[in-house]
């Protein structure tokens, strides 16, 4: 899937960049605007936030053939955690509306972003259902 998806991005017209990361350095930080959805080809990511305390927690560790940002997608338009690389990372950022264009032109993606999205969902559900639990929380 990787392959096929990088092979998308590529024949895109406009609206995407791909850049390499270092380890630990940011791809999008938190209160940043939310301009553009990134898809990690090679390498891994973590996503954190800080709570008002100031305490910094790790959501997930993405690894490479995830989408990361799509939440600007919606009406968000600020980042609510930041993206940093947990190993050098090859990364494609996709503007908004290049996103949007590329859903409508080729429902195979659509879906297949669809399916990477909502499977990532659930596996951070059943995480924060296990730390509920183990927690006695619930």
């Amino acid at each position: 899937m990787v392959q096929e998806l990088d092979v998308r991005f590529s024949e895109l017209s406009h609206g995407q960049t791909w850049h390499e990361y270092q380890i630990g350095e940011e791809v999008f930080s938190e209160g940043a605007p939310a301009d553009a959805a990134f898809y990690i080809q090679s390498g891994k990511v973590q996503l954190t936030a800080k709570s008002e305390d100031g305490e910094l927690t790790v959501i997930t560790v993405l690894p490479d053939g995830s989408f990361l940002g799509e939440s600007c997608l919606t009406d968000q338009s600020v980042r609510s955690s930041t993206a940093n690389a947990l190993e050098s990372s090859t990364i494609v950022r996709i503007e908004k509306q290049a996103m949007l264009e590329l859903f409508h032109s080729d429902p195979e993606f659509a879906s297949r972003f669809l399916i990477s999205v909502v499977s990532r969902s659930i596996c951070m559900e059943e995480e924060l259902v296990t730390l509920l639990l183990d927690s006695g929380a619930v």
